[in-house]
């Protein structure tokens, strides 16, 4: 899996609801008192994350 067919499936799950689904968002988020990723590090964030998970799939962690 590449970050491109995780944004897919999310368009294909979501995109119904959202009209954003399958893109990462551009504008900050917060929730009480959590704040969530910045926008500019979405990516980075979530390419360090999907390395891990398939690192941990490989049994290599």
């Amino acid at each position: 899996m590449t970050i491109k067919s995780i944004k897919a499936l999310h368009k294909k799950l979501f995109g119904r609801i959202h009209i954003f689904a399958g893109e990462f968002r551009d504008v900050s988020l917060m929730k009480e008192n959590t704040r969530f990723c910045e926008p500019q590090y979405i990516n980075m964030s979530f390419q360090e994350l999907f390395d891990n998970l398939i690192q941990k799939m490989n049994g290599q962690i």
